[in-house]
Parts: structure tokens; C-alpha cells; sequence
């Protein structure tokens, strides 16, 4: 359901280069999130929802990734490994105290100017987390086709790959992609036979050449569910 909502955020990571490739730091980040208005009668409205009156939030975590692409806005090569453990507590002057553990993993490889891109994601969360700091599935970026948060709770895998190739010159190319994934409140929930899928198709227009930067059109389907996307640079 819709709902209207106000916040200042902040996003904050200081990292540190410790060896070729490998970086290491810290994160912080803080929401005032201040619930405006919910649909009258419905879930926030009429049910028991953790942060369905808003709250603050303030979280610091320790960050180690990985990255020796060859190109971070449109990668061809190589391989990206991100791993947060972040927490959120009183001792920061969050309302809410949860922890997350999230791994994102990529890889890239590159053939005549075809490029096979994957993606695996992973996010877990202990605690209790208000319903806007769940693992959300959907997006511009993990499963598209799902608006995000359609689908949303303690625990999240995600596999996505995505095919890119030219279609003419270097200004415009073409992707394929697909991606399978599930939701769980708990980890014995995680059942194969509650996979959830998008596959789907899309534009790339090159807008800066030296960078690799590129607009994305996407549009990506489910079962029931469709969306449609024009944002800048690629998803993974």
C-alpha cells in the first residue's frame, strides 16, 4: 500500500585501501523517518507494524569489498564483493535496535564485446527492524519487474544475470536479463518451491564514452507483476 512519508538522510562511508583491490572502513547511516499519511483501514492503519509511527534511526557498520573492475559504471571484467555487518542501536539514539549482514557479489565476463554479467545478493537481518529497514525485494537494481517492497521481510536471496551486447556502434546496446529470488522470516522459511522470478529486456544509450556511462530502459515481468524503468547506470 501507499503511503507518504518525510526524512532527512545521511549516508556516510569512509574507506581505506589495505591491499591491492581490497578496501576496508566503516559506514553511517541515520533516517528521521516521519510518517505523513497511510491509507485509511489498511496495514499501517489497523495492524501491529513496528515503525508504523516513523522513528529515528542511527547505524554504523564495518564494510569490506573487493573490486577489480575494470570499469565501475559499466564493468566487462572482473569482480566485485561487498560485505556489511551494520548495526542500529540506543547507543547511537535509534528507536529501533536490529543488526544486518548483507554480501553482495558480482562477476563479469567479456567476449567480442558481449558481456555476461552476475549478481548475487544476500541481506539478513536480526533484531527488530521497523518495516522500511527489511530486506526488500524489487527495485530499480534486484528483481525487476517487483516495485520494491512489494515483497519484504527479516531475510533475502537474490541470483540475478543479465546479458549485454552492441546494437549499433558504441551508442546503443542490448540486455537480457532474468533473476530468481525469496523472502523469509525466518531462515528454515527459505523453500525453493517459494522462488519468486522476473525476467526481461532493455536499452542502453552511451552519454558519456570516457566514463562508460549509460541510460537504462528496462522493462522486466513476473507472475502478476511488471515494471518499467529509465534510470542512469547499470543495475549490478
Amino acid at each position: 500500500e501507499i503511503y507518504k512519508v518525510n526524512y532527512p538522510r545521511i549516508r556516510i562511508n569512509a574507506l581505506k585501501l589495505l591491499r591491492p583491490n581490497l578496501y576496508g572502513g566503516l559506514r553511517y547511516w541515520m533516517d528521521d523517518f516521519d510518517i505523513r499519511e497511510v491509507k485509511e483501514d489498511g496495514i499501517l492503519d489497523s495492524q501491529s507494524i513496528t515503525g508504523k509511527n516513523g522513528g529515528f534511526l542511527s547505524g554504523v557498520g564495518i564494510v569490506l569489498n573487493y573490486d577489480n573492475r575494470d570499469n565501475i559504471f559499466f564493468p566487462t571484467k572482473g569482480t566485485f564483493v561487498e560485505f556489511v555487518s551494520f548495526s542500529n542501536g540506543s547507543y547511537l539514539g535509534s528507536d529501533f535496535n536490529f543488526t544486518k549482514f548483507t554480501l553482495d557479489a558480482s562477476k563479469y565476463f567479456s567476449k567480442k564485446n558481449q558481456v555476461l554479467a552476475l549478481n548475487f545478493y544476500s541481506e539478513f537481518t536480526g533484531g527488530t527492524a521497523p518495516f522500511n529497514q527489511l530486506a526488500l525485494l524489487g527495485g530499480t537494481k534486484k528483481m525487476r519487474g517487483y516495485i520494491e517492497g512489494r515483497l519484504r521481510d527479516n531475510h533475502q536471496v537474490i541470483f540475478q544475470s543479465e546479458y549485454r551486447f552492441p546494437i549499433y556502434k558504441k551508442r546503443f546496446r542490448g540486455v537480457i536479463f532474468g533473476a530468481f529470488g525469496q523472502v523469509a522470516n525466518e531462515f528454515s522459511d527459505f523453500n525453493i518451491n517459494q522462488l519468486k522470478y522476473t525476467y526481461g529486456a532493455g536499452l542502453r544509450i552511451l552519454i558519456n564514452e570516457k566514463e562508460r556511462i549509460h541510460i537504462r530502459l528496462d522493462a522486466g515481468f513476473g507472475k502478476e507483476t511488471s515494471g518499467y524503468y529509465i534510470t542512469i547506470g547499470e543495475a549490478f
